[in-house]
């Protein structure tokens, strides 16, 4: 958490008027700042300090790619609720239609607690169907706080120095083969 407070400190100073732009500098800084730094928990076997990014492409384990309906499911907020008489549900103050079929029954649902614009209706670990709001209004969370300093700096030189090495590294990078897009039927 400690290098992640020098991001902090160095945004401070840049003032950053958009959320793109805070995730941006914050990508390049983890990039370049992080990821391509030597870390004293990274050792070599002959001592040597690695980077997070060299111990990463040294890992011959396969990457899992997981679809956009996995991810959303893992991320899932999960609760028990009852179906009222009147066959709904209340869930952060926004009524859901269950269905007369759920009437008295405790049921559990998932859902995505940022944005419930849906609701996925279990029953006995299976999903049964998938419920929405009845005519409600979502509220939207308030925004998060900005990062705001005292000092007048309009930049922050590191930030200004990983962004160009940035830059150069991603262009070293487009310039070498890709061997995946010379076709064939397996890897090389």
């Amino acid at each position: 958490m400690r290098t992640v407070e020098q991001f902090i400190e160095e945004a401070r100073l840049v003032r950053f008027q958009t959320l793109p732009e805070l995730n941006t500098a914050f990508s390049i800084w983890l990039e370049e700042g992080y990821n391509h730094h030597s870390h004293s928990a990274l050792t070599a076997e002959d001592g040597t300090l690695q980077t997070p990014a060299q111990v990463f492409k040294a890992n011959a384990t396969k990457l899992r790619f997981v679809s956009m309906e996995e991810l959303r499911d893992a991320f899932m907020w999960e609760d028990d609720r009852v179906v009222r008489k009147d066959g709904c549900l209340s869930l952060h103050n926004i009524e859901f239609d269950a269905g007369p079929e759920f009437v008295g029954k405790k049921v559990e649902v998932r859902y995505d607690r940022i944005n419930p614009e849906f609701v996925e209706v279990w029953d006995n670990g299976k999903k049964v169907k998938t419920i929405y709001p009845k005519g409600a209004r979502l509220q939207i969370a308030d925004s998060p706080p900005v990062l705001e300093s005292a000092d007048p700096p309009k930049t922050s030189r590191l930030l200004d120095v990983l962004e160009k090495q940035d830059k150069k590294r991603k262009k070293q990078e487009l310039g070498a083969i890709s061997f995946r897009k010379l076709g064939g039927t397996s890897d090389v």
